[in-house]
C-alpha cells in the first residue's frame, strides 16, 4: 500500500524513533564546523586579502591611465588657449 511521503515518514518515526534519530547523529563535528576552524579561516582571510590587493592594483592601474589621458587633454587644451590668446593679441 502506498502512502504519501509525509505519512510514510511519520509512520517510520513512530515505529523507529531511535533509529531515525541515530541515523543523523554520527558523533562527529556538525556541518560547517570545518569552515569555522582556525586553519580554514586563516587561509580564507589570506585569499581574500590577496584578492583585495590585486583588485586595488588593477584599480590603480586604470586610474593612472585615466590620469595620463586627462593630462594629455589638458595639455592640448592649454596649447589651444595659448594659440587663441596669441591670435587675439596679434589682431589687436
Amino acid at each position: 500500500m502506498f502512502f504519501p511521503l509525509a505519512i510514510r515518514q511519520s509512520l517510520v518515526r513512530q515505529r523507529f524513533p531511535a533509529m531515525v534519530l541515530k541515523r543523523f547523529d554520527h558523533g562527529g563535528p556538525t556541518a560547517g564546523a570545518v569552515a569555522s576552524s582556525k586553519g580554514f579561516g586563516t587561509k580564507e582571510k589570506a585569499v581574500e586579502n590577496q584578492w583585495a590587493r590585486q583588485h586595488d592594483v588593477e584599480k590603480l592601474k586604470a586610474l593612472s591611465e585615466q590620469l595620463k589621458k586627462q593630462a594629455e587633454q589638458t595639455k592640448t587644451m592649454q596649447e589651444e588657449i595659448d594659440q587663441l590668446r596669441k591670435r587675439v593679441k596679434d589682431a589687436a
